[in-house]
């Protein structure tokens, strides 16, 4: 067994193990009034800012930029980020920002309020994409479903709530293309959690791209945080002269 098979199995037993404890939420959630409904959903800070640096294996380190707006007008909600990050195996100059990638999403969390027996928040949401150079921007539009996920207590660990969500993207401004994701937010502990996405992207003339990041986070000091992820990215492993896969240690902090 190769390095890449034992970390592909490794993020895929981490995503399966979720998965199973996702699939009480249905059992164990119940949804009795809005402000409880809430409450394992909203955070201390409806307006939160976090910094990332990851060192990448692949010879490029990376700055991500986080930013959450919870409480808009109108209902909506902001999440997006920017990475900026070097080139592979440019080791000489891996702290160099010679490309970038964005992402923001703005959310309207309103269709459960219809749609009463969820146990979650299900709504519209809007995906705007950008890359170095502009040849990839992407507007997506879909729906967003985001729901509890129960963490059963094990003595020191778990009994901390944790959430799923299911995004789909059948509107794409790129051609055909369409995406389907799903984010798990996993705490075992108020200073370790993991947090991992899968992103399928539907290509109508070539393979699907898969795209996936695992992040595990350790509570250091404060609001400072280790962290080691694991990524994986389809598109990249298409490209001849590209590594598609790997980790990448760093530190994160929250502001």
């Amino acid at each position: 067994m190769t390095n890449k098979d034992l970390s592909r199995y490794v993020t895929c037993g981490l995503m399966a193990i979720a998965l199973i404890i996702e699939s009480g939420v249905a059992v164990l959630a119940k949804k009795s009034d809005t402000q409880d409904k809430d409450k394992w959903y909203s955070n201390a800070k409806p307006t939160r800012v976090r910094a990332q640096y990851h060192f990448d294996e692949r010879g490029y380190n990376t700055l991500g930029l986080y930013i959450w707006a919870d409480k808009l007008p109108l209902g909506l909600s902001l999440f997006g980020f920017t990475d900026l990050h070097g080139s592979q195996k440019d080791y000489d100059h891996r702290a160099d920002a010679t490309n970038s990638f964005s992402e923001y999403r703005l959310s309207h969390y309103g269709i459960d309020r219809i749609v009463d027996f969820l146990p979650g928040k299900l709504g519209l949401q809007l995906e705007y994409n950008d890359v170095t150079g502009g040849s990839g921007d992407i507007l997506r539009l879909g729906l967003t479903y985001k729901h509890p996920l129960p963490i059963p207590e094990m003595g020191l660990v778990g009994g901390k709530p944790g959430w799923v969500e299911w995004r789909g993207f059948p509107v794409e401004t790129d051609h055909d293309r369409k995406m389907a994701a799903v984010t798990i937010f996993v705490p075992f502990h108020d200073r370790v959690n993991i947090l991992s996405f899968i992103d399928l992207n539907i290509l109508p003339n070539a393979s699907d791209r898969w795209v996936t990041e695992t992040q595990l986070n350790v509570r250091l000091w404060r609001n400072m945080w280790g962290v080691l992820e694991y990524r994986y990215n389809g598109f990249q492993e298409a490209i001849v002269g590209l590594d598609g896969e790997g980790w990448a240690p760093g530190v994160r902090i929250d502001f």
